[in-house]
């Protein structure tokens, strides 16, 4: 617990500021958990019971996914989300993130959640990223049965929305 409050202790102002930079960036006629207490209550009851687990290690090798998959499936538990946040930008589709990420246990209605840096995929004025979401059963065909070899290759045929700065990604591989 020591080690949890020095590190809050050392990152609370920069979040802080992060946040209240998102809030002011924000449409105003779109709640979010940053602006609406219902949203912001519920995920607060997510972490507090135990339902929001951050991971952070090297998807592509054999330890963190593979841990977390056993570690799930052990305990009876299915991942009904996956934010991958922009990890994708940094490495490409090989044998090990494939199947790190068909190892984890997923709902059948799970979503696979990124966010892009990438001003080429459309980012509205206001923001500094672009939102990407897939269902996890889409990517999991990608995964086993395209030759893509990384996320640009694969979202190029994301499905664009009326929404700047948002796609969805449900297209079938070629």
């Amino acid at each position: 617990m020591a080690r949890i409050t020095k590190a809050f202790g050392r990152a609370a102002d920069n979040v802080y500021a992060r946040l209240r930079t998102l809030i002011r960036k924000l449409d105003p006629r779109i709640p979010t958990f940053l602006t609406d207490a219902a949203q912001y209550d519920h995920v607060r009851t997510l972490v507090q019971h135990g339902r929001v687990f951050a991971v952070r290690g090297d998807y592509t090798k054999d330890a963190t996914l593979l841990g977390l998959a056993h570690a799930l499936t052990d305990a009876g538990l299915d991942l009904s989300v996956i934010y991958l946040s922009n990890i994708e930008q940094y490495f490409d589709f090989d044998a090990g993130y494939r199947r790190n990420m068909l190892a984890l246990p997923v709902t059948a209605d799970a979503l696979v959640i990124r966010t892009l840096s990438w001003p080429s995929m459309g980012v509205p004025a206001h923001d500094t990223y672009h939102y990407n979401v897939q269902p996890a059963a889409n990517f999991a065909t990608w995964l086993r049965t395209s030759r893509v070899k990384n996320l640009p290759t694969m979202l190029r045929r994301r499905t664009k929305t009326d929404t700047l700065g948002f796609s969805r990604m449900d297209a079938a591989p070629p």
